[in-house]
């Protein structure tokens, strides 16, 4: 009787502790789930920062691409021919460095002595506007862009394909001449349409 009065006792103490809250079990849940609360809000807060900066910098290289396609559209839309003109790049390409620097500060302007020849008929031509080619010391840039424009009656004479054309450099130090291919030419006509 005495052990059944003692487990009667403790079931009745369990019980009454539990419904006056006094239960530890319900406290360490509760901190336990302001514990993972707070763990969920900071790892959210945290991967919403990090969106944000995620797409700031998707925003960032997407105006960063937009800005290099601008100025490499700058830079090159003035190499497209027009219709009316060819337009090249005469690069000097000399692998030993003593030998192209020695070749490039003797040559300054010669952008300005390129022609093409159909014929007797020279056309000269003209260099990209964008910066000078040619440093105030003499000293010649080792890739130029340069210009032919042809008229109308040069257009008709070059895409005929009986008469001779060539491609030359006429400059003190650098003196050059060669025909160009029939098979080059017409590649070149679609550029005077």
């Amino acid at each position: 009787m005495i052990n059944k009065s003692i487990k009667f006792f403790a079931l009745l103490f369990l019980t009454l502790n539990v419904y006056a809250g006094g239960d530890d079990r319900d406290q360490v849940y509760y901190e336990n789930l302001d514990q993972e609360l707070a763990a969920f809000e900071a790892q959210l807060a945290e991967d919403l920062a990090q969106a944000e900066i995620d797409a700031f910098k998707a925003e960032l290289e997407a105006a960063l691409a937009e800005q290099q396609i601008e100025d490499e559209l700058r830079a090159y839309n003035p190499l497209i021919p027009k219709g009316n003109e060819l337009v090249a790049t005469l690069m000097f390409e000399i692998d030993d460095i003593d030998t192209r620097q020695k070749f490039l500060n003797q040559v300054g302007g010669i952008e300005e002595s390129v022609y093409i020849q159909i014929k007797e008929e020279k056309i000269m031509a003209v260099p990209e506007k964008d910066i000078d080619r040619t440093s105030a010391e003499g000293k010649a840039s080792s890739v130029q862009f340069i210009h032919f424009p042809f008229t109308e009656d040069q257009i008709t004479k070059f895409k005929d394909l009986s008469n001779e054309v060539s491609v030359g450099v006429n400059h003190d130090i650098y003196n050059y001449k060669t025909k160009i291919l029939d098979k080059v030419r017409i590649a070149l006509m679609k550029d005077l349409d």
